[in-house]
């Protein structure tokens, strides 16, 4: 920001003033009270300066999302950059979200009110295109990875695609996700531990797979998946969480 001017810098503050105040507003109350009008109010300015910012309030619950998603993506982003074994950093890539879900519980409640059509539709398409850009690259990292897994002989080439893969793997973890926001929540069914429950399916998938880590010691490649789960968090997720660019 050092190289805006000062009247871009007070507009850039004042925006994150007011993306401040909705969060406020939307963790207090809801989406369904969340308005335009007393954002202007709390702010102190007037309803035109707020319009100048977000053309609707979804557009405002879109950004802090992106926000809330940039955030997921630098923690994911972790388990890539981590030194272990292919096999090990999908885990961790899994991990990663069940530790961003349970420290970030009020992001995890903002991102159900977004992904519903009636607010997707409303969005600027910089703000949707932003979001499923950070999407995309979660993704995309994630089939580098199993290609490289692949290539390196981890993971024998398997009948289903890197990109089958993945989509398996994302749907473990968004799966597990829904049924958090639902009714009837994973510990009335017996599982209490959702997290690692969504881990060790992961395991089961790769051991079908075939996927070895041939460079595993004897020591990882015996741990139980909470022991294995409760090292990787220690190792990778334990220091703060990453704020938003």
């Amino acid at each position: 920001m050092s190289n805006l001017s000062r009247k871009q810098r007070e507009i850039a503050e004042r925006h994150n003033r007011f993306l401040t105040i909705g969060r406020s507003l939307l963790e207090e109350a809801g989406f369904q009270h969340l308005s335009m009008d007393r954002v202007a109010e709390l702010a102190e300015y007037s309803k035109g300066t707020i319009y100048q910012h977000f053309n609707c309030k979804e557009e405002l619950l879109g950004q802090l999302c992106v926000h809330s998603t940039q955030r997921l993506q630098a923690l994911t982003q972790r388990a890539f950059e981590h030194s272990g074994p292919y096999r090990e950093r999908v885990l961790a890539f899994v991990i990663a979200h069940d530790v961003y879900r349970t420290d970030r519980v009020e992001d995890m409640r903002l991102m159900r009110y977004f992904l519903t059509d009636p607010v997707l539709e409303k969005l600027s398409p910089k703000t949707l295109e932003r979001y499923r850009s950070l999407q995309r690259d979660m993704i995309n990292s994630l089939k580098r990875l199993v290609d490289d897994a692949i290539e390196a002989g981890d993971l024998p080439a398997p009948r289903s695609t890197s990109a089958d893969i993945v989509v398996a793997v994302w749907s473990l973890i968004h799966g597990a996700e829904a049924l958090r926001s639902r009714a009837l929540p994973p510990a009335e069914l017996g599982a209490c531990r959702t997290g690692v429950a969504v881990v060790e399916m992961v395991e089961r998938l790769l051991d079908g797979l075939k996927w070895v880590s041939p460079t595993a010691n004897n020591t990882v490649s015996h741990e139980s998946t909470t022991q294995r789960v409760e090292r990787l968090k220690n190792a990778l997720f334990t220091h703060k969480l990453p704020a938003a660019q």
